[in-house]
């Protein structure tokens, strides 16, 4: 863990040669990320709150664009949710399991880093319910249609079986 808040944010010429040649490419890539955070919205939509989970899409005004680099759903515990894993480790897992998450992406909670040592997580309760509810779905450009509904059914499934 980071003993210190800092950062090496300097490019060097081998990043920067990549990025030339993908920054023309950036329009496309928003477009399709864009299209997948849409198409789980409209897969998602409607999934009213149960007893044992509730799962809350990110949120888009109507006035405004996102770039959707990631799209990230929170899963939280109702009073019905009987199992010892929380069930956004248990979404994850059936996803992981079903092929349907590209890789593992582990969020290290900033509040548990000994850069944030003063800031503990009990002075944080909000942030730390949040970061234990959090998954974020796959919407790399290349993803297809077929994917975000496989990924989209799966979720459905599992919030129908959780909440019965």
């Amino acid at each position: 863990m980071h003993g210190v808040v800092g950062g090496n944010f300097r490019l060097d010429a081998l990043q920067a040669a990549l990025l030339a040649v993908k920054l023309p490419h950036l329009p496309e890539y928003t477009a399709h990320r864009q299209r997948h955070a849409s198409e789980y919205t409209l897969a998602l939509a409607g999934m009213a709150a149960g007893a044992a989970i509730a799962i809350s899409l990110p949120v888009t005004h109507p006035d405004r664009t996102h770039i959707a680099n990631q799209y990230t759903i929170r899963v939280r515990r109702g009073p019905a949710w009987r199992h010892r894993e929380s069930p956004r480790d248990a979404l994850r897992r059936r996803l992981a399991n079903a092929g349907l998450l590209p890789r593992s992406i582990t969020r290290f909670r900033c509040t548990r880093r000994n850069a944030s040592a003063s800031s503990t997580p009990s002075g944080l309760p909000v942030a730390e319910e949040a970061a234990g509810d959090i998954l974020s779905l796959p919407v790399f450009p290349e993803l297809t249609a077929e994917e975000t509904a496989s990924v989209a059914a799966e979720i459905r499934q599992f919030a129908s079986e959780a909440n019965g």
